[in-house]
């Protein structure tokens, strides 16, 4: 057999050896980029998973600001339909207004019902204001009646603004559900709310 000169093995054995190393560099590098690609998709998926979910920890569905906004104008304006139209049963003098009143308070507290079980179900907790209704306990009258239908006609023409905006534009399926239904109820409020205001000059 052939035999090689010493330097000339020495050579070959570095060679490998340089060979061997660069191997495991490259392999190292894959690996760590490897990780990398697979901790960065891992990432990813958790902000997606994040950001997109609409639980909270204890199964209640999240409301994004604008839903909840409708919700706590909606519950506030409802309640105050009830508590005002309340009084008006009581104190009003023209007989077509108080069956009106009681209508209100019979369509709006059902309504309040519902939004309120939605809200509960969302982790929302609504606070029962009803703003200024003192007054009309204290109101004279001869002005009552027609200052209550027109509030009435006021206050529904925002009321359906506020649901006719929830149904088309509202991100929460049930509230949309919720305002879509309730719209024609509102509307009718405010065609006979309407048919009373010559009835109370």
């Amino acid at each position: 057999m052939k035999s090689f000169p010493s330097h000339t093995r020495s050579l070959r054995i570095v060679t490998c050896a340089f060979a061997a190393s660069c191997a495991a560099a490259l392999f190292g590098q894959t690996s760590t980029h490897a990780d990398d690609s697979t901790n960065s998709s891992a990432t990813a998926s958790d902000t997606t998973s994040t950001d997109s979910t609409s639980t909270t920890s204890n199964g209640e569905t999240k409301l994004k600001h604008a839903d909840r906004a409708f919700v706590e104008k909606a519950a506030e304006s409802g309640h105050e339909e009830v508590a005002i139209s309340q009084i008006a049963v009581q104190r009003a003098s023209n007989s077509e207004v108080k069956n009106f009143a009681q209508m209100m308070v019979d369509d709006h507290s059902r309504a309040n019902e519902e939004l309120a079980s939605i809200a509960t179900a969302r982790g929302l907790q609504l606070k029962h204001r009803a703003k200024h209704t003192d007054k009309w306990s204290k109101k004279d009258a001869n002005d009552f009646d027609r200052d209550y239908v027109k509030k009435m006609i006021d206050d529904h023409k925002k009321a359906i603004d506020l649901f006719s905006k929830e149904s088309k534009d509202g991100s929460d399926t049930e509230l949309v559900e919720f305002a879509r239904k309730t719209l024609p109820t509102l509307q009718h409020h405010l065609d006979e709310a309407t048919k009373l205001k010559p009835m109370v000059k």
